[in-house]
């Protein structure tokens, strides 16, 4: 036994000290400390004492007794922006390495990198054994695109090294949790966006969508979020019908797009400037959800301060209403690109009038 598979551990001597002293120093703030808890599975608490030591106490206490700590140390080392940190943890791994760096590749793929990306597939090889890791094992091996590599698992291959694997649970929760959190625009009437929940009364969309037509300071005049737009429900009513409408009662922020974009030649407006960021902050005439999301509530979208990473594994999908129709996602192909001022972000998808102001969600629920 070990701390990385014992329920109960000291954090505050010996191998435990070192543990929670090397997560505190690569996640020291509170809102570190929760995101990377949220992408684990565990619960941060509602209120941490404070950051460092106190937090990280805590929240190992919860990883251990739940079986997340080899979770926990795969995350940090699939961290690219805290590599720094990855030496000193896979000294503390052991022999748990092989096993965490299983888990990892399950969870982010294999890295694009190819010296990388062999020295991680025969750090996982060895570990085939009676505990379930030998699947691992097979999920682990990888072929270049157009290239056959006898490695000796037949079709368990990992083809796409960057498509990863995706949690079944998380996946589907982060569907249903789209589902209920997207809105269809209308205005007077007419669909003419989407936009999605960022608070319980707070939708966020493009400021295109809603300043009819450029005007500055565009209101919130006929504007509506839709929600619950689906094709199942109420099949005996019509497609203006269905849906839960709740007005929009002010327009609270917007930043325009440029003139470029608004006459749709963005592509040679790719250095947008900060104060073109094209986006309105709607506050709705009432609140959607009032309590904490469970099964039965909407919940909403997190804001992340944190930097963007943009090496998602797997890509993320886009969330609209295309035409104004019903709700759909589509999947985003190949890599992100950001421009150097950060204001723009490219990438290819599938996507009509309409689908203005949709959100891109990764395969946890995360808003990108």
């Amino acid at each position: 036994m070990s701390i990385w598979d014992e329920p109960e551990v000291d954090w505050t001597t010996g191998a435990g000290l070192r543990a929670r002293q090397l997560f505190e120093r690569a996640y020291s703030d509170d809102v570190a400390i929760r995101a990377v808890a949220e992408r684990v599975g565990i619960e941060a608490g509602p209120d941490p004492p404070g950051v460092g030591a106190a937090s990280w106490t805590q929240l190992l206490a919860r990883a251990a007794a739940g079986a997340k700590m080899l979770d926990l140390a795969a995350e940090l080392l699939a961290d690219s922006n805290r590599a720094w940190f990855a030496t000193p943890l896979t000294a503390l791994l052991g022999d748990q390495l092989p096993l965490v760096n299983a888990i990892r590749i399950r969870r982010h793929g294999l890295p694009a990198d190819e010296v990388a990306r062999n020295a991680l597939i025969q750090s996982v090889l060895p570990t085939a054994g009676g505990d379930g890791t030998l699947l691992v094992q097979a999920l682990a091996v990888e072929r270049a695109p157009g290239e056959a590599k006898d490695v000796g698992f037949g079709l368990q291959s990992i083809t796409v090294p960057q498509a990863g694997v995706i949690d079944y649970g998380s996946g589907f929760a982060a569907l249903r949790d789209a589902g209920r959190r997207m809105a269809l625009i209308k205005r007077n009437g007419q669909p003419i966006g989407t936009g999605f929940l960022v608070g319980s009364d707070l939708v966020l969309t493009a400021a295109h969508v809603v300043d009819d037509g450029g005007a500055v300071g565009a209101d919130a005049n006929g504007l509506v979020a839709v929600f619950d737009f689906h094709a199942f429900d109420q099949p005996s009513v019509s497609l203006a019908e269905r849906g839960s409408a709740v007005a929009v009662a002010a327009v609270l922020a917007q930043s325009p797009p440029t003139p470029e974009e608004r006459a749709s030649t963005a592509i040679n407006n790719w250095d947008a400037p900060l104060d073109k960021l094209d986006f309105a902050l709607l506050k709705l005439a009432q609140p959607t959800d009032v309590a904490a999301p469970t099964e039965a509530t909407r919940g909403f979208y997190k804001l992340d301060p944190q930097p963007l990473d943009l090496n998602f594994v797997p890509p993320p999908e886009v969330f609209h209403f295309p035409l104004g129709q019903l709700l759909g996602y589509s999947s985003i192909v190949g890599t992100f690109v950001s421009n150097a001022s950060g204001t723009r972000l490219r990438y290819s998808s599938n996507t009509l009038p309409g689908s203005s102001g949709g959100a891109i969600i990764d395969h946890r629920g995360n808003l990108v």
